[in-house]
């Protein structure tokens, strides 16, 4: 025991412990046989309007059966009045040891900005595959009808056109129904693209040329760049450059971190993509000029992130995939915008 700058008395061995609680995404508890509190974690006492866990401890008999911890199955959500507000918590309770000292986490769903975003994330994520799936389902009838019927209308086309000299007339339907037959060529080049985002194929790894993947990612995003007014760049690199990876994870990836930046960067900033080979590594650049990376992003993507904030999902996300790939990847940011490096060791190159 040593004693706190209030005078109370500091279990030294929870040091530790309070070390965790402070990480985790959470308020946490920890109430020893006499249902007192040996441990509270900042955000705990934030949520539960205490001041410090001495605070708290004053009012603990009122907020404990709030809580309902003292029950056999504690609800999981409880209405609590606090001396600032009347909150609705998630309450999760565990016995630990040998369950003479119980667990409590607590979860503010109502103040907690972060995990609202990244479950809006998770759920848009979940629903817009299904979604586009029903979309794409629709557009293959109509699509199907229109090459259909341009087919037959070549023929009655190519028909008439022995018989006489091509008209004025003739030509012009003609020429008509080749623009439209580019343009049915397009729509089902862009549905390819589409299907290919809605269930994504697992290449598994092979030799998989990064060079290509650069363009089809500006290809892709060309849109959201138009809509942020963000100028999207691919610099030249005519050689394949080949690395051992999955080719649709390292899409993702690449979608994902340029997904990030565009974010980051206001109207009128500009983000190149670029890739060429340094001694065994192919390395893929993505820089933003423009771009304003927040402290707290910076941090979740250089950290273990137990849960990054919403602004740095895309980012974290293309960081954890291409380290699954064997690659690494670094992120530099300075006054005039933002870069990111990934590295995989190249396989074959021209």
């Amino acid at each position: 025991m040593t004693q706190g700058c209030d005078g109370t008395a500091v279990r030294t061995d929870l040091a530790p412990a309070r070390a965790l609680a402070e990480l985790l995404p959470c308020g946490v508890l920890l109430v020893d046989a006499q249902a007192r509190v040996e441990l509270a974690s900042r955000r705990a006492c934030a949520m539960l309007d205490a001041a410090d866990p001495a605070a708290l401890q004053v009012r603990w008999d009122e907020i404990r059966a709030a809580l309902g911890t003292d029950a056999a199955d504690a609800p999981t959500s409880v209405e609590i009045v606090t001396a600032g507000a009347r909150r609705r918590l998630r309450v999760e309770c565990q016995r630990i040891g040998a369950g003479a000292h119980q667990l409590v986490l607590l979860e503010d769903p109502a103040r907690d900005g972060d995990a609202q975003a990244l479950w809006i994330a998770a759920g848009r994520a979940q629903a817009q595959p299904q979604v586009l799936a029903g979309v794409v389902h629709d557009l293959n009838g109509p699509l199907h009808n229109l090459n259909l019927t341009l087919t037959l209308l070549d023929t009655v086309l190519a028909r008439y056109a022995p018989q006489a000299p091509i008209g004025p007339l003739l030509e012009r339907c003609r020429r008509y129904s080749a623009t439209l037959a580019g343009e049915a060529k397009r729509i089902a080049d862009t549905m390819r693209r589409l299907v290919a985002m809605i269930a994504p194929e697992s290449s598994g790894d092979a030799d998989v040329d990064v060079v290509p993947l650069l363009e089809e990612t500006r290809q892709a995003l060309r849109h959201v760049a138009v809509l942020n007014e963000v100028a999207l760049d691919v610099a030249g690199h005519d050689a394949p450059l080949c690395v051992r990876a999955d080719g649709a994870l390292l899409r993702l990836a690449l979608l994902d971190i340029v997904i990030g930046l565009i974010g980051a960067t206001g109207p009128g900033g500009q983000i190149t993509m670029s890739a060429h080979a340094h001694e065994r590594d192919a390395v893929l650049r993505v820089a933003a000029r423009g771009a304003r990376i927040p402290s707290e992003v910076g941090q979740a993507f250089a950290g273990i992130a137990v849960r990054p904030p919403g602004a740095a999902l895309d980012l974290v996300a293309a960081r954890a995939i291409i380290a699954a790939q064997g690659g690494c990847v670094t992120l530099q940011s300075n006054d005039e915008g933002a870069s990111i490096e990934a590295r995989l060791a190249v396989t074959s190159r021209a």
